[in-house]
């Protein structure tokens, strides 16, 4: 994409990162059967405070993509150690973009850049986590050749719904 940088992240990113968290997640996942959870939910998980805590993950890195010192999106990737996990993987906790930005190319341009960092990294695995109703993200990762490997309750007990786990090789 045009003048769009990718960059590993810094704790110094910690603000910016929270703050596009918070606004894609809300714009993507906000309903009225879970806008009491979401809204708790928020106000944690895309705290400053947390997002630093999980630069300490096992093999944590969050890649920026930036255009004239701007953050337009993210992805974290990291080592975690769950039993349903596939052997030699990083998950893709969070892709993140401006909701404006959709369809433009820039998630496209972050899956991209996972895919290269998990395989530069000798991972053999990159996993993720979607809600089952999140139509067009499952068909986005689904054209990047991720399949199911399991399911499990949503995040949020209001939905009622339940995530796909997906994986594909690098």
């Amino acid at each position: 994409m045009n003048g769009i940088e990718i960059k590993i992240a810094t704790r110094e990113n910690a603000n910016e990162i929270a703050e596009l968290g918070k606004v894609a997640f809300r714009h993507f996942f906000e309903n009225e059967n879970n806008r009491t959870e979401l809204l708790e939910y928020l106000n944690t998980a895309f705290s400053r405070e947390h997002i630093l805590t999980e630069f300490e993950a096992l093999n944590n890195v969050f890649l920026l993509a930036v255009k004239d010192n701007q953050l337009q999106g993210f992805a974290r990737l990291w080592e975690d150690k769950n039993h349903y996990a596939p052997d030699d993987s990083l998950k893709m906790e969070r892709l993140y973009i401006w909701p404006e930005l959709v369809g433009s190319g820039l998630g496209a341009l972050l899956m991209q850049s996972s895919i290269d960092f998990t395989a530069q990294n000798k991972y053999v695995n990159l996993w993720l986590q979607v809600l089952r109703p999140n139509e067009r993200a499952v068909s986005f990762y689904r054209k990047w050749g991720f399949e199911y490997f399991h399911e499990s309750p949503g995040k949020f007990e209001g939905d009622n719904e339940i995530d796909y786990w997906m994986k594909r090789s690098v």
